[in-house]
């Protein structure tokens, strides 16, 4: 089941995602930013930290949506 997230750096949001989970919301943002796997800190299943910077994600969709 896929939901969407949005991604949050402090306060502010960054981005708006859909995946399966808030870890894989955040991994998909941060690799967009050039980021690699092994920069990244997991913090928390809903958060990490890559380069002193703490994203954080957020479920707003509490239906599920369809997978391609």
């Amino acid at each position: 089941m896929y939901h969407e997230y949005e991604v949050y750096s402090g306060d502010r949001l960054v981005a708006s995602r859909i995946a399966a989970t808030a870890q894989a919301a955040l991994f998909d943002y941060v690799r967009s930013l050039g980021c690699q796997d092994e920069e990244v800190e997991k913090l928390a299943p809903d958060s990490i930290s890559w380069r002193g910077a703490v994203f954080r994600a957020v479920q707003v969709s509490s239906e599920p949506n369809e997978s391609d």
